[in-house]
């Protein structure tokens, strides 16, 4: 009734909703009231109403986010026709490789294999909270630091995999933050003065030169709140915890020390070969704009600076601007803008998952995922962007 004239509807062989649903509603109180004295419910005939309900009301009302399901109804088709609306079609997701090189093949295999062997890289310095003894934990008040401790090294585990498929130089940032985190551990250990603050990142304030006194400050005021906030010392640790914390902090010493020598990246190579053989080329990318993604704003950097030399129309976006750059967003890529609004400033633009859903990005029509989501609703999102 929000929609419709009750009396004269365009729903197709629906002339009049309430001559429709009357007899529908006295056929389902009957089942009820039938229900209610002999204790069984014809369910069967409850399915036959909802069948008649969906096929002659709901699907044909129901207008779905598939264009196909549009397409596929003759009244819709017809009204798009009418209109002149013409839906582009989208071609396939099309997956681009590229050759690890020499060594290069020997050092993502062996470095993978190492980030998922728990038995060579636990991640311990993210699962401190579990490594407390018993009446220290009961007394903190981490009643599921176990469960707790497996989630972050897991997806500290996921991150590090994800870094290196999305680029070498967005992992080797990674790795040296992960070596830095676990040496900083081991030296807090070394002053029998280990700092535990959830919720805070301890390594940022560190790197922003906050000293032992300032942190402490901050545990003191926190803990208020919060017991959990706490300055630890190292026996209140189980045996074992530090040396494990050492072991990892050598494995991650000898992978810093592996990529840090390593300069090819045929990943980029390889993109900038695409860029130059088709991705500009006016029967494949009319409009001459493309949206390049990826999940790291490290990798989004460095596409940015190995770009800009050649391709100097670049837009970098990434939480950190997206809200400060939407109008030029808006102006160089949304189709939505009126014509007369619209501007050329930016042929391309890089971004991180900010902008994978509810941005219009339709004045381009090629879109790149220079690192593959893990997530496949992220995808679908991203691919929308682009109509």
């Amino acid at each position: 009734q929000l929609f419709q004239n009750l009396r004269k509807t365009t729903i197709p062989g629906i002339p009049n909703l309430q001559k429709f649903f009357g007899p529908l509603l006295k056929r389902h109180e009957e089942i009820r009231r039938a229900a209610r004295d002999n204790g069984t419910l014809d369910l069967n005939s409850l399915r036959k109403i909802s069948e008649e309900l969906r096929v002659k009301i709901l699907e044909p009302v129901t207008v779905r986010r598939s264009r196909k399901d549009i397409d596929d109804f003759p009244a819709y088709l017809k009204d798009l026709k009418e209109q002149g609306i013409v839906f582009p079609d989208i071609a396939d997701p099309r997956a681009v490789t590229y050759d690890l090189r020499g060594n290069l093949e020997d050092y993502f295999y062996q470095t993978i294999d190492t980030l998922t062997d728990v038995s060579r890289l636990g991640y311990f310095r993210y699962q401190a909270i579990s490594f407390l003894t018993g009446e220290v934990k009961d007394r903190s008040g981490y009643t599921q630091a176990e469960r707790i401790s497996r989630a972050l090294a897991f997806i500290m585990r996921t991150g590090m995999v994800k870094r290196l498929e999305s680029s070498f130089y967005a992992f080797r940032k990674s790795l040296e933050r992960l070596l830095s985190a676990t040496v900083r551990m081991i030296q807090m250990f070394d002053n029998d003065r280990i700092y535990i603050l959830p919720g805070k990142d301890l390594n940022k304030l560190m790197d922003k030169g906050w000293t032992d006194d300032m942190i402490e400050d901050l545990i003191e005021e926190l803990s208020v709140e919060d017991p959990r906030n706490a300055i630890y010392k190292r026996s209140d640790f189980q045996e074992g915890f530090y040396e494990s914390l050492k072991n990892d902090a050598s494995t991650l010493q000898g992978m810093v020390e592996v990529w840090k020598n390593v300069k090819e990246d045929p990943k980029l190579d390889e993109f900038h070969g695409l860029i130059e053989r088709e991705l500009f080329r006016k029967d494949l990318n009319p409009s001459g704009k493309l949206i390049i993604f990826t999940e790291s704003k490290e990798t989004a950097d460095y596409l940015t600076s190995a770009l800009l030399p050649k391709y100097p129309r670049i837009l970098s976006i990434s939480s950190h601007n997206r809200d400060k750059e939407h109008n030029v967003i808006r102006a160089n890529f949304d189709a939505n803008l009126i014509q007369s609004e619209w501007r050329n400033d930016y042929d391309i633009i890089i971004t991180t998952e900010v902008l994978a859903e509810g941005v219009n990005l339709h004045r381009a029509n090629t879109l790149i995922n220079y690192d593959t989501p893990w997530n496949a609703s992220r995808l679908m999102q991203r691919l929308g962007r682009i109509n």
